[in-house]
């Protein structure tokens, strides 16, 4: 201390052109370096405590953060099992299927076959990530595809599977299906799972399985938001003990955890139902350890976290606060030398940039408000709600407590082929009328989704002073007159359910979406509000007859017709007045299905390559039934129609000249008595041969084509002429009306009575559905 005291002072008596200080001004620079050297202490067991306090609000931060997660990624796995399991017991329950299946005629019957190929195309369509769906039939040890009858189904399942549906007792269940085999000691690797159910259930012993294979992308695609960098594990190990991760997270596992412990370990916790966070040593580290068990699927769902990797930066900050003490220390000796008049000046211009940088941060702050605003309610809509959303939502402005929420959707189909710059201005003009709409009572927060779409939160508040009470088809309407009154688009509302919390607005806006899809089977309407006069799906009558007229009109090549055709299709699906959103998008994909796949059953046309996108996927995309009669219309009829007249103009030959004849004879004559052997012995073909050339070449029996023609004829006399029913049915050579009606009705979706009555109430001169 001594000498220390000797080199200070040498110091000071450079530094002050060598003038010696006075015992004084010396004792009181050494009382300032012993408070120094003191206050070292009270500095050290700050940071410790600080240390200590931060590491363990992070370990409640991740404690937190994995129960949430760990909810999230069950509740969509569930999910995920639902959905597969709902869409295919709505085929389970076919009893048409459990007598062919009975009977053993299914193989045998070309029709039946083919709907049940059709349903297997749309369940791979409606169900996301499904590799395939197959019908087993254990009797004929067959498996029935999309694409056709697959007699070996062991080798397409996997011996596995295959054993399971053999052996298992079950109505239905799931399937590890393994990356390889698992070694003796060691954990089975997920690639994807399988679904199996057996057909019918309530018959002692199976008549077929539907069985649903999904990808690896699905499990993938549950995990994925779970990613938090190399020092996070995320597991979900099935009911049968196998484990499914990422790519990445396996490598992880591989590095530090011994397969045969990791087994052991995780056994262990299966048994002892951990739902809890915990730590644990396996492999020679700690783990801190979340695992939620579903008690819908039996999966459990895990993440691993190295305690030794979450506290390495506090620890990092403990090794700083350490030496940061020690720099006090010598700096407050330094101090005592260098704190001179124009060392404080410089501190004081230094602190005054530091508050006019300040000053701008908190201006650029201010400017960019808008933006982080949309940003929160963005997540607020589509996210799980947490703390740090809500917190930032409060950050802004936006009260949280004693309020109501109400998530609102709007589309404005006219801004969609917008160019940006004229769909910004005008949407921007729709969200400063929203804003005007806001009142003391009710205020709204909006952000653009796209050229053509808005969503947003209306906040209600539920304190003493909001005596008015608020309805929400009181603020749709109030909002399409406005938008009417000054003209800015035509606009559709979807407005879901109010909710208590805050933590609710995401299904809430869920529910705006749904809602705002029922204009798929409601065009007219431009106000959806959830749970408000929701149609009650029932049983929809598939319309197959009209169905099969498109088929054969493109068969033929003529795009009129088969356009006339599909409007039939949609009077008489939306003619049912229970139909449903749901509904209608499975009957249009069915009908996709059948036109890319039955349209070119033996002919040569690239049905794969058509069309340059996923049909599906567009079909999906599409809002309204006119604008899937648009698309159909316009492209898929006219790409169709231009590659069967490119084809049959490479074909000449007998069958096309039979064929021409035969549709030509029918389309002059079909008023009077015909017959496959009359056509027969005109063209010269022995009978059985025209009827295969016909079913083939058209896509209809004889017969079938005879009745949908003079359908149609009769539907021209009723749109054009005031005969009687009667009289029609005789021109189209009926000698009973009643067979002809019920034939019409059969074919038309209605009586001819009904269909000349729409047809004079419409506006355009076109039957309405």
């Amino acid at each position: 201390m001594a000498d220390s005291n000797r080199r200070l002072e040498a110091a000071i008596r450079v530094r002050t052109g060598d003038k010696r200080l006075s015992a004084k001004t010396a004792m009181r620079l050494k009382i300032v370096m012993l408070a120094a050297m003191i206050a070292i202490v009270p500095v050290l067991v700050v940071g410790w405590t600080a240390y200590t306090a931060a590491r363990g609000s992070l370990v409640r931060e991740v404690e937190n953060y994995n129960h949430m997660l760990m909810k999230q990624v069950q509740q969509r796995t569930d999910k995920m099992m639902e959905t597969v399991d709902r869409a295919v017991m709505q085929h389970v329950m076919d009893d048409a299927l459990t007598v062919l299946l009975k009977d053993g005629t299914l193989l045998s019957n070309e029709y039946e076959l083919g709907q049940v190929k059709t349903a297997l195309s749309a369940m791979e369509t409606l169900i996301d990530h499904a590799e395939a769906v197959y019908l087993f039939v254990p009797e004929e040890e067959v498996l029935v595809t999309s694409d056709g009858i697959d007699s070996l189904p062991e080798r397409t399942l996997g011996a596995s599977l295959y054993q399971a549906m053999v052996s298992n007792k079950e109505l239905s269940f799931w399937h590890d299906r393994l990356a390889a085999p698992a070694d003796p000691g060691s954990y089975g690797v997920i690639q994807s799972i399988g679904y199996a159910r057996r057909l019918p259930s309530s018959f002692s012993s199976p008549l077929g399985y539907f069985v649903v294979l999904l990808r690896e992308q699905a499990m993938f695609d549950v995990l994925e938001d779970a990613d938090a960098g190399q020092a996070w594990g995320m597991l979900a190990v099935s009911p049968g003990g196998n484990v499914y991760a990422d790519d990445e997270t396996q490598t992880f596992i591989g590095e530090h955890l011994p397969p045969e412990e990791l087994k052991q370990w995780l056994s262990a916790k299966l048994n002892d139902g951990v739902t809890a966070d915990s730590l644990e040593t396996v492999g020679g580290r700690d783990w801190l350890v979340h695992a939620r068990k579903s008690a819908e699927s039996g999966w459990t769902y895990m993440s691993i976290v190295p305690f030794e990797e979450l506290t390495r930066s506090i620890g990092t900050v403990r090794r700083i606060v350490t030496v940061i003490c020690i720099a006090l220390a010598s700096i407050s000796l330094v101090t005592i030398l260098l704190l001179t008049t124009n060392l404080y000046n410089r501190v004081r211009r230094v602190i005054d940039r530091l508050q006019f940088e300040n000053t701008v941060l908190e201006r650029r702050i201010g400017e960019t408000e808008p933006e982080l605003r949309a940003y929160w309610v963005q997540r607020w809509l589509h996210e799980p709600f947490g703390s740090d959303i809500g917190g930032h939502l409060e950050g802004l402005g936006i009260e949280l407590y004693s309020r109501r929420f109400t998530a609102v959707c709007l589309e404005a189909d006219e801004l969609r082929d917008c160019g940006e710059i004229e769909a910004g201005t005008r949407s921007g003009q729709l969200l400063d009328l929203l804003r005007r709409l806001n009142t003391e009572q009710v205020s709204g927060h909006y952000i653009r989704m796209g050229n053509d779409r808005i969503a947003g939160v209306l906040i209600q508040r539920t304190d003493a002073d909001s005596a008015t009470e608020w309805a929400s088809e009181n603020w749709g309407a109030a909002l399409l007159a406005y938008v009417e009154l000054e003209a800015l688009a035509t606009i559709s509302v979807g407005i879901g359910k109010t909710k208590e919390a805050a933590a609710d607005v995401s299904g809430s806006f869920d529910e705006a979406q749904r809602a705002l899809r029922q204009r798929l089977v409601d065009p007219e309407r431009k106000l959806f509000i959830y749970g408000l006069d929701r149609r009650t799906a029932e049983p929809l009558e598939y319309p197959f007859e009209q169905e099969k007229m498109i088929v054969a009109q493109l068969k033929l090549g003529d795009r009129e017709k088969a356009a006339q055709a599909l409007r039939d299709f949609v009077d008489t699906l939306l003619a049912a007045p229970t139909i449903d959103e749901r509904q209608a998008n499975q009957a249009f994909a069915m009908l996709l299905a059948s036109i890319l796949r039955l349209l070119f059953d033996g002919n040569s046309l690239p049905a794969l390559s058509l069309l340059p996108y996923n049909g599906y996927d567009r079909l999906k995309s599409l809002r309204t039934v006119e604008e899937i009669i648009g698309w159909l219309e316009g492209e898929l009829f006219v790409r169709i129609v231009d590659q069967v007249t490119r084809e049959r103009r490479m074909r000449e030959g007998v069958k096309d000249d039979v064929i021409r004849q035969t549709i030509a004879y029918v389309q002059h004559h079909y008023d009077r008595e015909l017959s496959l052997g009359m056509l027969a012995e005109l063209t010269g073909m022995p009978e059985t041969q025209l009827s295969q050339l016909f079913k083939r070449e058209v896509g209809l029996t004889f017969t079938d084509y005879l009745i949908s023609f003079r359908v149609e004829k009769a539907k021209e006399l009723l749109r054009s002429t005031e005969m009687k029913v009667a009289d029609i049915a005789e021109r189209m050579n009926y000698n009973n009306s009643q067979n002809f009606i019920r034939v019409f009705k059969r074919i038309a979706g209605m009586t001819p009575g009904e269909y000349r009555k729409r047809y004079h109430n419409a506006a355009g001169g076109e039957p309405e559905g």
